[in-house]
């Protein structure tokens, strides 16, 4: 599991609104969303500044996309 995915989940889960709506708060289609909730994607950069912003969270607080848990690049 990816870093970033953990941490979006854990962005969304607090915003307490469907998948659809946290999407729709960063211009994303809902597919998009999940794809980042399943680690099968990554967002890119100036979308997680983005999410970053909607969502309430430190600047930078998204991390590096290609880190996964250990620490290992992925």
């Amino acid at each position: 599991m990816l870093v970033i995915t953990k941490q979006i989940n854990d962005a969304y889960e607090a915003l307490d609104s469907s998948k659809t709506d946290a999407a729709r708060r960063v211009g994303v289609t809902g597919t998009a969303f999940n794809f980042w909730l399943t680690g099968r994607s990554t967002p890119r950069d100036f979308i997680r500044r983005r999410m970053e912003r909607e969502y309430g969270l430190d600047p930078g607080s998204l991390g590096v996309k290609a880190t996964d848990v250990q620490g290992a690049a992925a």
